[in-house]
């Protein structure tokens, strides 16, 4: 029983930073980072997953300006 109240935390700790490191991948800061991993872990490794995936990437490149 012990063991399988490990497994699940240690597998809910290893689900939390999935989202956050999509987070910081999207070249989001340390902040951002920390962010998504907290509500990962208080409410749900789902909605820090959604909210990762849907926020905007920031390494994307901007096209130049028309002259």
């Amino acid at each position: 029983m012990m063991f399988f109240i490990i497994l699940g935390i240690v597998l809910w700790i290893a689900f939390a930073f999935w989202p956050a490191v999509i987070a910081k991948n999207k070249g989001y800061g340390m902040g951002g980072f920390f962010g998504i991993l907290i509500l990962s872990w208080f409410i749900s490794f789902l909605l820090g997953l959604v909210i990762a995936l849907l926020m905007p990437n920031k390494n994307l490149p901007t096209a130049a300006p028309q002259v």
